[in-house]
């Protein structure tokens, strides 16, 4: 099989190349080329192969956001409508009334060494507890020697049983990395100890981007209004024991989390997957956070795996990334991990109160009437009067559709 082709040279020049084979026209080529920064460095081909430019995405920044009794200005990374709207409404509504508070779990991660097909005695397990200590402490040594100087590294390893596997699960602390590549090193060095241990062949050694509920978050409202209370007491439930509904539920709180490991040049992937895994832990999918509503006071919980860095990958190469990190007051990993957890609660329950206040349309669509008027070639007044128009109509009907909005332009550019 030959190797897949990668084009060398620079950015520019993978350009030329779609163009001269037609792959692209040249007015695209110069967009591309727009998207390279001048104000710093190129970086897109130190990070991926075959690169061609830069994707951009709206940052911005939900304000006053209060966690840990202190406050936050929150970088997202995100092109959808309403949700940093949806954070600073209930940033001002938990400041108001509230708290939003967080707590590290644990700081672990695990990398996985797979047998199938090993049989594990007692007497192999005798064998293997007094193995395990010296195995520790020589990765750390020789793979781990800069994490365990700060604190980190191998902390035990242990086996799991998933017939008709026998999984090796390395525990580790990663510091201020988020770790990935480090586990990996740590489980491919130790990968042929135990499979001398064995006296068998393992599959692979990788990390897994499931690891226990790493840190905690929890909103409480006192005084809350009673008919909103019970609705997302009931829409939360719903979201428990109904996988359709807990799919959105959970959609609702990577839309905070995501932005967030975005902005922060953190894999946004792992984290996704971690959480989603652990939505499903007990085989059915469920809300990853939990509300109840009992004597005019309203609580929200989150616990999810969270595996971020504030050092590595791209978190100190990428400039926004390290403006962002700047903007909150250069965090460290367990710090940061709690602000963005925080920041998925609070979305959850911007969604929840959304769509037991007006419901989720029209908030959403009032917000996306300037986007819907972006996307037609209009003259500046007819801007302002369509804006006027859509709204109005909005609140009279409840909905606009794109149809809506040609008839408007028709009765407005109407000779």
């Amino acid at each position: 099989m030959s190797q897949p082709k990668l084009y060398t040279g620079t950015t520019a020049d993978r350009i030329e190349r779609l163009i001269n084979h037609g792959i692209i026209h040249k007015d695209s080529a110069e967009f591309l080329k727009d998207t390279i920064p001048t104000q710093w460095s190129d970086h897109c081909n130190a990070w991926i192969e075959n690169a061609i430019g830069y994707f951009p995405m709206p940052l911005g920044i939900a304000n006053d956001i209060p966690i840990n009794e202190k406050i936050y200005h929150l970088p997202l990374a995100i092109e959808e409508t309403s949700v940093i709207a949806g954070l600073c409404k209930m940033g001002k509504l938990i400041r108001q009334k509230g708290t939003l508070n967080t707590k590290p779990l644990n700081s672990e991660i695990i990398g996985q060494v797979p047998f199938k097909h090993v049989k594990f005695n007692d007497m192999l397990a005798k064998a293997w507890h007094e193995k395990t200590d010296g195995w520790i402490e020589e990765t750390n040594r020789i793979v781990l020697q800069g994490l365990k100087k700060r604190g980190g590294g191998i902390t035990k390893i242990v086996i799991h049983h998933h017939n008709p596997f026998l999984v090796v699960h390395i525990h580790c602390d990663p510091c201020d990395a988020m770790g990935a590549n480090l586990i990996n090193q740590a489980a491919e060095y130790l990968k042929p100890k135990f499979e001398t241990f064995f006296n068998a062949q393992a599959i692979t050694a990788i990390l897994s981007n499931l690891n226990q509920p790493r840190v905690s978050a929890s909103i409480i409202l006192d005084d809350f209004d009673p008919e909103h209370g019970e609705k997302i007491e009931a829409i939360s439930e719903w979201a428990n024991i109904d996988p359709h509904r807990a799919a959105t539920h959970n959609k609702g709180i990577f839309n905070g989390i995501d932005a967030m490991c975005i902005a922060t040049g953190n894999d946004w992937r792992a984290v996704s997957a971690g959480g989603h895994a652990f939505a499903v832990k007990d085989g059915q999918y469920r809300a990853l956070s939990q509300w109840n509503f009992k004597d005019k006071q309203l609580k929200g919980t989150l616990s999810i795996p969270m595996g971020i860095g504030t050092v590595g990958g791209v978190t100190k190469q990428h400039p926004i990334a390290k403006l962002s990190l700047d903007i909150l007051n250069n965090p460290n990993a367990n710090e940061l991990a709690q602000i963005i957890v925080a920041c998925g609660l609070l979305q959850n329950f911007a969604a929840l109160y959304a769509l037991t206040d007006d419901g989720i349309v029209s908030g959403h669509m009032r917000l996306h009437i300037a986007n819907m008027i972006k996307e037609q070639t209009l003259s500046h007044e007819t801007e302002i009067l369509l804006k006027q128009r859509l709204e109005q109509t909005l609140n009279d009907s409840g909905h606009i559709t794109q149809s809506t909005l040609k008839t408007l332009i028709d009765e407005i550019e109407k000779p």
